[in-house]
């Protein structure tokens, strides 16, 4: 088995074309992406410092602190629901690719906008509803428009 299996006189692809699908198909990688690595960047020590999350500024208000880690953790999926809704709409009035392009371009602007919220809470809020509305309508653009370009 293995690459001697395949018959390759039947692949009729140039690379260019293989390469835009491999690209196209790592549309889906920053939901996953964002739920598995930012929700242990919270538990690194100086994010905790800079976002007050150290349970010794909180001794009094537990419940608060709890709830400062959770909105820091879900407000992307919040975004990405929404994004999910929005690209439905975007899909057909823009048609996949541009929908594609500008869900890049909100995913990417809201991790901009992540880095550089240091220390700023609300910042970071919004910064992360950003680019779940990117993520989330990644995750519904990205297997239209490969069903689409499929062959």
């Amino acid at each position: 088995m293995g690459w001697k299996a395949i018959d390759w006189s039947r692949w009729t692809t140039n690379p260019y074309y293989a390469l835009v699908i491999f690209i196209i198909a790592c549309g889906s990688i920053p939901k996953g992406y964002d739920e598995g690595g930012y929700s242990a960047s919270v538990k690194l020590e100086s994010f905790m410092v800079d976002f007050n999350l150290l349970s010794s500024n909180w001794t009094n208000d537990a419940t608060g602190l709890a709830n400062r880690k959770a909105n820091i953790t879900s407000f992307n999926v919040l975004g990405a629901a929404f994004g999910a809704l929005f690209s439905l709409d975007l899909n057909d009035r823009l048609g996949r690719v541009r929908t594609w392009q500008l869900s890049v371009l909100v995913w990417g602007s809201g991790l901009f906008i992540q880095v550089f919220s240091s220390g700023i809470y609300g910042l970071l809020l919004f910064a992360r509803i950003w680019s779940g509305l990117g993520a989330g309508a990644l995750t519904v653009t990205t297997p239209l428009y490969l069903s689409e370009i499929g062959k």
